[in-house]
């Protein structure tokens, strides 16, 4: 087995990820935090982000050069899928239907599983901005204390956070 880096993807990581969601995740994070961690790497997605370090979105991936392994041989493209990366999946993917997730609660159904229209997560196959739109849309709806998703994010009766 070959081990095949990509120097773009891992200096992309470096900035827009410097840390992995799961030990970004045992400093105890409130859902503020975690919508900004993941804002911070989906707006490294953006193209103007993206050609910085040479690397391409597609697919809610991000897509470094193939670089030469060991004996100079070209391998496949680095692939980093963004999902695999999000704070809030981390912490939330493995309850049903991602219960506490403040995403699921500002569009009201997990991600993908819309009934009527497509979700940003849908949306953002070729282009990041709908998910960006959606993580910043679900941020100020915490900061507003009567906005619906704040409310299900802290929980209906005791006004904690439910997560």
């Amino acid at each position: 087995m070959f081990d095949f880096t990509s120097p773009s993807l891992d200096a992309w990581l470096a900035e827009f990820r410097p840390v992995t969601a799961r030990d970004f995740l045992k400093t105890g994070p409130d859902a503020r935090a975690l919508l900004d961690f993941d804002l911070r790497l989906w707006r490294g997605a953006r193209p103007r982000n993206a050609r910085k370090h040479g690397v391409v979105y597609w697919w809610r991936s991000l897509l470094g050069e193939p670089a030469l392994d060991a004996e100079g041989r070209e391998g496949h493209p680095a692939q980093r899928r963004l999902f695999g990366l999000m704070a809030l999946c981390a912490r939330h993917v493995r309850h049903p239907d991602c219960a506490g997730c403040p995403l699921r609660a500002w569009q009201g159904a997990p991600c993908g599983r819309q009934p009527d229209a497509p979700d940003a997560w849908e949306r953002c196959t070729r282009d990041p901005r709908p998910m960006i739109e959606a993580l910043e849309a679900c941020r100020a709806a915490l900061d507003r204390p009567t906005a619906p998703a704040a409310r299900r994010a802290r929980g209906k009766r005791s006004g904690r956070p439910a997560f």
